[in-house]
């Protein structure tokens, strides 16, 4: 304590002859409205010993709050080098929401017996009754701190401007590209969604926003920090209706009411396959199967050489392709399917000329199968679960398929796997492979019935125009429930087997 005594006295008329250079910092820190070390050192300087105490810092409430009932805690300290006691706090608020111009007095505590016997920078804290800041608008908090005999009575009072903020903050958004870049209102890229918000002032108060939240088809919440930003909605989230929604917060926890705006997005060209079909007689039959989610499709275009044959608007699940074998050589048959949105896939077969027979000691033929080993068969994935479905494309084969477990399966042909062949690579098969076998199998069957029949009712209807319209009437009043079942089996394969 001697030594401290001592270095104060040397520092003290050190100071007295250094006097305006001292004078400078004491008036920068004040300036500063800085009561850190800086301050505590220089006094320790200018002096050997003093009284100072003060309020050191306001922990609650903060700057900015929701309405609501809030703590009113201070720190006060001994900076002196004097233990002190006895002492009280004095603390009030006003609010300027009814007179902004001179306020009005809303609260008053004080807190006394208030002991800071540690000198050098001792602390304690002071908690004051609750105040409901009920409104909306800016309060003002007062402290006092008093001592008469205070060497630097500059920190004996503080005060804290508290803005209430019950207004919940505001957000819009743009799209890049702002309009569909597909067809028929639907999106086939990318878009990127850009968000902006901001908290309005009202009563004088805005605590600013301070995030915004999104979230895609009700996943998981994502977080932007700040007021703006961008995010993507990807092929990840293909749909007819793509819901998105985002809401901002500000800085004291208003939350926006959420805004929702919906998208259809298709990034996915349609799915074309070539699942292998009975020939007639001196008949090629090819069956193309077009799949497409979520737009669905639009359009199937056959050619053959790369010349256009045939254009089917909405087309069904299975379109039938029938010619007769041609005199020449090989034909490459492509098909071109168009989904609504606007994506487009092709795919191609090619056809070799074949030489038929149609008493073909074939023991399947039996079974309603004609010349399976000369029926054009091309390599395929045999690992391919997809590719077996579509395989078991009507109920002879999957009749056959069932049989063969008890029956002679067909000798193989070198790189060219008939149906039994493929299908005995999955032994056993899952249940929702023979399920989705069987669905299609029947669709097709009761496609291919309707095509015979429709044409014999349009030839009907040409040369005989009254048989053909009571051939007409009593179709379609016989076939309602088949047709009705082909529609729910078209729903069933596309949900589940595609």
């Amino acid at each position: 304590m001697k030594k401290i005594i001592v270095i104060c006295v040397i520092a003290f008329f050190v100071g007295m002859v250094f006097q305006p250079v001292f004078a400078v910092n004491t008036n920068v820190s004040s300036k500063e409205n800085n009561t850190s070390d800086n301050d505590f050192f220089n006094k320790l300087i200018m002096l050997d010993s003093f009284h100072d105490i003060g309020i050191k810092n306001i922990t609650s409430p903060e700057g900015y709050i929701q309405p609501g009932t809030e703590s009113i805690d201070v720190i006060v300290v001994n900076n002196g080098t004097f233990p002190e006691f006895g002492l009280t706090c004095y603390a009030e608020i006003w609010e300027y929401i009814s007179d902004p111009e001179n306020g009005s007095l809303v609260y008053e505590d004080e807190i006394t017996d208030i002991d800071l016997d540690e000198p050098f920078g001792g602390t304690e804290m002071l908690n004051f009754k609750d105040f409901t800041f009920a409104y909306e608008g800016i309060y003002c908090l007062y402290l006092d701190l008093p001592l008469e005999i205070d060497d630097f009575p500059e920190n004996n009072q503080r005060e804290l401007v508290i803005g209430v903020d019950d207004t919940k903050p505001e957000s819009s958004h743009t799209l890049d590209p702002p309009i569909p870049d597909g067809e028929n209102g639907w999106y086939v890229n990318d878009v990127e969604v850009s968000v902006s918000a901001y908290d309005m002032y009202s009563m004088g108060v805005s605590s600013g926003v301070d995030r915004i939240k999104y979230r895609i088809n009700d996943g998981s919440t994502q977080t932007i920090t700040g007021a703006s930003g961008t995010f993507l909605i990807t092929q990840d989230h293909d749909k007819d209706d793509v819901k998105v929604e985002y809401w901002a917060i500000d800085n004291v926890g208003n939350n926006e009411n959420s805004n929702t705006f919906y998208i259809a997005m298709d990034q996915t060209p349609p799915i074309i396959d070539f699942p292998p079909v009975n020939p007639g007689y001196n008949w090629k039959v090819i069956c193309v199967v077009t799949t497409d989610f979520p737009s669905g499709m639009k359009r199937l275009e056959i050619y053959f050489n790369d010349e256009l044959k045939d254009i089917v608007i909405n087309p069904p699940i299975a379109y039938y392709w029938e010619f007769r074998y041609p005199p020449d050589e090989n034909i490459i048959f492509k098909a071109v399917a168009y989904d609504k949105a606007g994506n487009c896939a092709n795919a191609s077969i090619n056809i070799f000329k074949l030489e038929l027979n149609k008493n073909s000691g074939n023991k399947s033929s039996n079974l309603g199968l004609n010349n399976v080993e000369d029926c054009n068969c091309q390599e395929v994935d045999k690992y391919n679960p997809f590719t077996v479905k579509l395989l078991l494309n009507n109920v002879k084969f999957v009749t056959n398929f069932l049989l063969s477990r008890f029956e002679h399966v067909p000798e193989v042909k070198e790189n060219c796997y008939n149906i039994f062949d493929i299908l005995d690579s999955y032994n056993p098969l899952s249940i929702v492979q023979v399920i989705c076998a069987i669905a299609i199998g029947i669709y097709l069957e009761i496609s291919s019935i309707f095509k015979r029949l429709w044409e014999f009712q349009e030839y009907l209807i040409e040369n005989h125009p009254i048989f053909g319209i009571i051939y007409a009437g009593l179709l379609y009043i016989s076939l309602l429930p088949i047709m009705t079942m082909q529609y729910f089996l078209e729903r069933f394969i596309l949900i589940y087997c595609s």
